[in-house]
């Protein structure tokens, strides 16, 4: 695709829309491989508008267009996708749409990769993972695929982990051909090979490497026999994505290990990494999983591993993020220090630290329905005038029964506190949180 560099249109021209009005530019925004986004005045609003360049509507540009329409009758899939609102009549061979405008907060994947940003703990990196994964999830479940996940693709809030996903002009219903094949690095193997088209299983491939970069800071592909090449060639690049890819962390041939010096980050967080985090990237990299689409893990796994990963994160008073393994004795492994965690919470399938800043999701209790499934089911949070005062809010509209080791029932509200305390059991609407005490030998 070409990089763009004359501008398609000028300030103050006038574009007329298919559903409401007009759109009129106001300036040049940004160039890519399709085309160009400008900001526009969309209506009394600020938006931005997506043109296409001659050759960025794929082979059949009136398919491409029409895919577009219907994308922008139907309406997002879920709050994370920047989804087309208003398409353009055609005008000099080509078009257009209006979509949000990207917060300036918000930093593409590539910016993270570049350390041109950086999230500020591992908490965001991974909740953002976690909304990619339930954003996908709804989208397949909706019949449509991607089909062109790459790190441009990507906008995420440093600080909350909040994610937007752009470029939606790709989205199509399940088994649609509109000519898109995806972007080097991210297809997945047999869609690099030719042997198949962009499908909601490509997409479970090229999220998965997503992941493991905002995790790793490197491609999961990309190791000794990638990194000792003098140069990409054609032949090299076929072998490493398409006809013989090797995972770079993968336990039974470590002909593509990663590079200490290269890739120094996959040293320092593999290990240390929680094991159910490591065995849903060994799946998901496996040679059964780089050959045969069907034996990735699916989103709502990425969900499971993904909610409790972060759950799993204590954060040390000397910034260190520490990966737990040991709830009874979790060490900093920057300082050496030992971080106190009293109390235990116990969901059905695992336990989880009770610490300041736990988010229990709904999802942690089971699949349940992906439109709800990231919402909070509960926080912990400690009192602003007595950090050493913990509790749990009730962040849903049920109302909580709270049983005590006497066994009676206290009704907590939405927003409630319930303070922590070893014996108690609250029956949520996802299912039961237990407090336990976690100094006892």
């Amino acid at each position: 695709m070409v990089d763009y560099t004359e501008h398609f249109l000028e300030d103050g021209d006038v574009i007329e829309m298919n559903l409401m009005g007009t759109a009129k530019v106001k300036k040049y925004l940004a160039g890519g491989g399709q085309g160009q986004v400008y900001l526009v005045d969309y209506n009394g609003r600020d938006m931005a508008l997506k043109w296409y360049g001659p050759g960025g509507m794929g082979v059949n540009p009136q398919k491409f267009y029409d895919n577009i329409e219907h994308n922008v009758e139907k309406g997002a899939p879920s709050g994370e996708f920047l989804w087309p609102k208003d398409i353009s009549k055609w005008r000099n061979g080509t078009f257009g749409y209006v979509m949000e405008l990207i917060p300036p907060e918000y930093k593409e994947v590539s910016e993270y990769m570049l350390k041109k940003a950086t999230f500020s703990s591992f908490l965001p990196a991974v909740g953002a993972c976690l909304r990619i994964a339930n954003a996908f999830r709804i989208l397949h479940d909706k019949g449509y695929s991607y089909q062109d996940i790459n790190m441009g693709n990507f906008a995420i809030d440093p600080k909350r982990g909040r994610v937007l996903i752009c470029d939606c002009d790709n989205v199509a219903p399940v088994d649609t051909v509109t000519g898109v094949i995806g972007t080097p690095r991210f297809m997945a193997p047999e869609v690099v090979t030719g042997k198949t088209m962009p499908n909601s299983l490509t997409d479970r491939f090229s999220m998965a490497v997503l992941f493991f970069m905002l995790l790793f800071r490197t491609h999961p592909l990309e190791g000794k026999r990638y990194l000792s090449a003098r140069g990409m060639t054609a032949e090299l690049e076929m072998l490493s994505y398409g006809t013989d890819p090797l995972f770079v962390m993968d336990p039974d041939d470590s002909s593509n290990g990663p590079d200490r010096n290269l890739t120094p980050n996959i040293y320092c967080f593999w290990d240390p990494i929680p094991g159910y985090v490591r065995e849903i990237f060994l799946q998901a990299f496996s040679q059964k999983g780089l050959k045969m689409p069907n034996a990735r893990p699916s989103e709502n796994a990425w969900m499971q591993a993904l909610a409790r990963f972060r759950s799993d994160i204590v954060q040390c008073s000397c910034g260190n993020d520490i990966f737990l393994k040991d709830i009874k004795n979790c060490i900093c492994d920057g300082c050496g220090k030992k971080i106190p965690i009293p109390y235990v919470l116990s969901l059905d399938s695992y336990p989880i630290p009770g610490v300041p800043g736990r988010v229990i999701y709904r999802c942690q209790f089971g699949t349940g329905n992906p439109e709800t499934a990231i919402e909070p089911i509960a926080t912990v949070l400690s009192n602003t005038e007595d950090p050493t005062q913990v509790g749990i809010i009730n962040r849903e509209e049920k109302i909580w029964n709270v049983i005590t080791p006497s066994n009676k029932v206290v009704k907590i509200q939405k927003e409630g506190v319930v303070p922590m305390k070893a014996g108690l059991q609250i029956d949520t609407s996802a299912g039961t949180i237990r407090m336990e005490d976690n100094t006892a030998s």
